[in-house]
């Protein structure tokens, strides 16, 4: 938390001469990231040395919300051992983030709290009178679900499922979409996506579903493809109003587009796979290992135009991976050469009477 902007040189000076992984110990090379400080000029012992109060620090010009007075007045109570009540509990201590509201308003400390201890008057009451399960269904009542159909491409495809999570709850925040929460003491946005897609696989055909207050919702998609990186593009968004099950659980078949980039597989081979009643393949969970019979899973594979075409269903949540598909097809040879482009195509739902997208469900 010490450097500023000018250590952005050294991280690149660095780099270049080939440190990765340095947060890890055994890949840490510490001359090499002291000779990058030298040639950009600059001296470590001038980053780990005590900085004066008094001294700007490099993100000074970031509003935390908190002022910087506020937080030198905690210090010193801290260093005399005493505690700074709850302003809940208590009055407005004028730490500065009174001056922040989720509508974007400046807010009077006065304000502020006086808002707060209402609330929690009001709360209080209603829960003395058993009404507190009437105020969640009316803050229920006003938030709907939305669809998501997004689209992961190019070197957005190194980005993995967990990482992608957090960067649309990040992207929500910033475009002013107000998220409805989970109720409880970790609370979380509710956000649930589709089947996870594996790493280093791109996909036309992704989908998340998440829970909004009712606001103005003009130019939504618009906002969120100005704010996210160049390969994740919001093609459609539209307004669920009878959403039983989760998309993870609704989806039952999914359909990737292989690019064989030249190489042949033969038409024989995929008729064998497909005829067999089991493949039984050896898949690696964590530290151990274990036996799956992918055959269940597969639906159709079809090689056309130099692609192979393959549909895969989702048996109760689990399914079948690409790469223990094609490993069943290709020889040993060809494995080694490289590896093969993965594209998911569609996702689908089945209904009593057909087969839908996600986007069709009303």
């Amino acid at each position: 938390g010490r450097g500023d902007r000018r250590l952005s040189s050294v991280i690149h000076t660095a780099w270049k001469k080939g440190t990765k992984f340095d947060g890890w110990t055994d890949k840490f090379r510490y001359n090499i990231w002291i000779d990058a400080m030298e040639k950009n000029n600059l001296s470590i012992d001038n980053y780990i040395k005590k900085i004066p109060e008094s001294h700007p620090l490099p993100w000074d010009h970031i509003d935390k919300g908190v002022t910087k007075r506020f937080l030198k007045k905690e210090k010193q109570k801290a260093y005399s051992q005493k505690i700074t009540e709850n302003c809940k509990d208590s009055s407005c201590h004028m730490c500065g983030i009174q001056r922040k509201t989720v509508s974007g308003k400046n807010m009077l400390c006065e304000q502020h709290s006086l808002s707060i201890h209402k609330k929690a008057y009001v709360d209080q009451k209603c829960k003395k009178r058993g009404d507190s399960s009437s105020l969640k269904k009316n803050s229920e009542e006003k938030s709907k679900y939305l669809r998501i159909h997004y689209q992961k491409l190019g070197y957005e495809k190194y980005i993995s499922h967990l990482d992608l999570m957090r960067l649309f709850d990040r992207i929500f925040r910033r475009s002013g979409i107000h998220l409805v929460y989970s109720k409880g003491y970790n609370k979380r946005p509710k956000m649930s996506f589709g089947p996870p897609l594996s790493l280093g696989h791109t996909s036309e055909a992704e989908y998340m579903d998440i829970k909004v207050y009712n606001q103005p919702m003009e130019n939504i998609k618009e906002r969120l493809n100005s704010l996210l990186p160049e390969g994740i593009i919001v093609k459609e968004i539209k307004e669920i109003n009878n959403r039983r099950l989760s998309l993870a659980s609704s989806i039952s078949a999914m359909e990737y587009s292989i690019d064989l980039a030249g190489r042949k597989i033969d038409s024989n081979d995929i008729c064998k796979l497909v005829r067999k009643t089991s493949i039984p393949v050896t898949r690696k969970v964590k530290d151990k290992t274990k036996i799956v019979d992918i055959r269940p899973f597969i639906e159709s594979i079809l090689n056309t135009n130099g692609k192979l075409n393959i549909r895969i269903k989702l048996i109760n949540g689990q399914t079948g991976r690409m790469d223990e598909i094609i490993d069943q097809l290709v020889q040993e040879k060809q494995k080694k050469i490289k590896t093969f482009p993965i594209h998911r195509v569609r996702q689908f739902i089945k209904t009593s009477t057909s087969e839908i997208t996600p986007m069709e469900v009303q």
